[in-house]
């Protein structure tokens, strides 16, 4: 949908960009023009995710005056609106992430991904191992959307699934798991020894 807003107290365009950064990177806000000359802002935006109260109200936190402006109806206003959706410049990436285990990955990696300015909208699937991100390529890179990824712990690709990865992880835990196994072992050795045999003990433990 489309909201129109009228803007009071912008006094540059330090003032435009302020409420383009924070209200274009609030989710569910798919595009956002913001006009000094006419003291508005259009917002399009998806009303299961945001309200239209909810963008007056945070246009209203950055310290300007909002009010909402009624719908045009008219044949000319409807045209106007229906290029500034086809305008709207949104892409979507899918990414493919290996290291995932559960559904708590899952959320971890929504919930840092939906942080990031410019993204609209962020689902990630535990059985397909992948993310499907829909962004505004104005406000940031996909680069950075994979490079978030993989700074929280996870292999993150635009190649293709990543098929290793699970396995790698597997290997790697049961090394970790069978090198614990030997080194407790091996004190208890130690400590049976050190009940009959103390002098043994002690040359064990000159050589480790």
């Amino acid at each position: 949908m489309t909201l129109k807003i009228k803007v009071d107290g912008m006094r540059c365009q330090s003032c435009v960009q302020s409420i383009k950064g924070s209200i274009g990177g609030l989710s569910g806000v798919l595009h956002i023009q913001v006009s000094l000359q006419d003291s508005r802002a259009v917002i399009v935006y998806h009303p299961v995710l945001i309200t239209q109260q909810g963008l007056r109200n945070k246009i209203q936190d950055l310290g300007f005056e909002a009010t909402l402006m009624p719908e045009v109806q008219s044949g000319g206003g409807l045209v106007y609106w229906q290029k500034d959706l086809l305008d709207i410049p949104i892409h979507t990436v899918t990414i493919w992430i290996g290291g995932m285990t559960c559904i708590s990955c899952v959320r971890s990696i929504e919930s840092r991904v939906s942080q990031i300015t410019g993204v609209k909208f962020v689902t990630v699937s535990l059985e397909e191992a992948k993310g499907t991100i829909t962004f505004d390529p104005s406000l940031m890179k996909p680069e950075h959307l994979r490079t978030t990824i993989e700074e929280l712990g996870f292999d993150a690709s635009f190649g293709g699934k990543i098929h290793c990865n699970w396995l790698s992880w597997k290997t790697h835990d049961i090394f970790s798991s069978l090198h614990k196994l030997i080194r407790n072992t091996v004190w208890l050795v130690k400590i049976r020894a050190s009940i009959s045999h103390p002098y043994t003990v002690y040359i064990m433990g000159l050589l480790d």
